[in-house]
């Protein structure tokens, strides 16, 4: 086995003042586009926080819930009993983990109905 020896690579010269100047701007063009993207992303958390927020409010003083903000709930209750049940049936999950998350979405899907959500009109006959 014979081993090669690579040859050393010089040092590259130091930057020139101009080669950092662009360097240093591209550096900071680079960190102001993170900060950019960063303030879109708050600008849009705000917006939805304001939005559950105004959700939350008209819940409580009115007991209603707006059409899609009340189907967007329900469906997370149908992920959590979908994968509470996926839990018990294959992975060793708790069966009551599983029907209480199945009851709640029941009761969910049952009061949009009474409440007058139109697209849960037959939802929640099943016991």
């Amino acid at each position: 086995m014979s081993s090669r020896r690579t040859p050393q690579q010089p040092e590259p010269a130091p930057l020139t003042p101009a080669e950092r100047e662009e360097a240093e701007r591209a550096i900071h063009d680079a960190i102001g586009r993170r900060v950019g993207a960063l303030h879109q992303q708050l600008e849009n958390l705000l917006a939805q926080w304001r939005t559950l927020e105004g959700s939350r409010r008209a819940f409580e003083t009115d007991k209603s819930l707006d059409y899609q903000f009340g189907l967007d709930l329900w469906a997370d209750f149908t992920t959590a009993a979908t994968e509470a049940g996926h839990e018990a049936a294959f992975r060793g999950g708790d069966q009551d983990t599983y029907r209480a998350a199945r009851r709640t979405e029941l009761l969910v899907g049952r009061y949009l109905r009474e409440t007058g959500n139109a697209f849960m009109r037959g939802y929640g006959d099943e016991r």
